[in-house]
């Protein structure tokens, strides 16, 4: 298989998409009590989607490889084809 190179380009719009639509999900109180409620359920602290976003900010073109090298494992998928006979 060809392995292609994430770009810069790619990379730093796939940060914003996720960077935005949280930006937007939290702009309400309500969306953000929710939010800091769960957080706290599940013990990540009431600071977590600030420590979220400066996290996904770090991630570089390696961790992408690394990471889809580990879990991506295209020999062991499944080809499904819908449509009329």
């Amino acid at each position: 298989p060809r392995e292609q190179n994430n770009s810069k380009e790619e990379l730093d719009g796939a940060n914003r998409y996720i960077l935005g639509n949280t930006k937007i999900r939290l702009q309400t109180v309500s969306s953000r009590a929710g939010q800091a409620l769960l957080n706290s359920l599940y013990g990540l602290g009431l600071d977590y989607e600030d420590r979220r976003l400066d996290e996904i900010e770090k991630i570089t073109a390696e961790d992408v490889r690394r990471v889809a090298a580990k879990y991506l494992q295209p020999e062991h998928g499944v080809l499904a084809i819908l449509g009329r006979e």
